[in-house]
This record gives structure tokens, C-alpha cells and sequence, in this order.
């Protein structure tokens, strides 16, 4: 089955810091096999689109982060999963 996958980092107030794809971007969402295994997406490089940086150049140590991937199969099904961390 094909899949379509995005991203989503936010701080604290819900402000998106960076997300995958960008809003500019004419794409629907990205495939595993544009994910570099490993490391997989590494901050701050789009793996998708080089022009597509985070709206901050660095996460801060002691500040609370949403992450949120949501990902929808070739028949239409979706699903998201979505966290809060704190970077040490």
C-alpha cells in the first residue's frame, strides 16, 4: 500500500515551527522512501524540499515541543500521532 506521511513540530502555544510538507509546497504529504534511513528527518533538513527550513534555527533546551505525524493510505484511510517533549 502506498502511503503519504506529514510532519509537525510546534512550541508551546501552538505556533508551527516547521512542518512537511511546507505550505508552499504543491505536494500532499511525503513517502517513506524520501526519509533517509537512517537518520531520518534531522533538524533542520527537509528532506523533501532543501528550501524548507523551520521558522527557528534551533529547538531550546528546557521548552516544550509538539510533534505530530499524520499519515493516509492510498484509500483515503488516515491516522495521526501527536506528543509533547521537552528538549533536554
Amino acid at each position: 500500500s502506498n502511503y503519504l506521511y506529514q510532519f509537525y513540530i510546534s512550541d508551546d502555544i501552538g505556533n508551527t515551527l516547521w512542518q512537511i510538507p511546507g505550505n508552499n509546497s504543491n505536494a500532499n504529504g511525503f513517502t517513506s522512501s524520501q526519509i533517509p534511513v537512517p537518520p531520518g528527518i534531522q533538524w533542520p533538513t527537509d528532506p523533501t524540499d532543501s528550501s524548507n527550513a523551520p521558522t527557528v534555527t534551533n529547538l531550546t533546551a528546557g521548552d516544550t515541543y509538539q510533534w505530530q505525524i499524520q499519515t493516509q493510505d492510498s484509500n483515503g484511510n488516515e491516522a495521526q500521532a501527536q506528543t509533547y517533549f521537552v528538549v533536554p
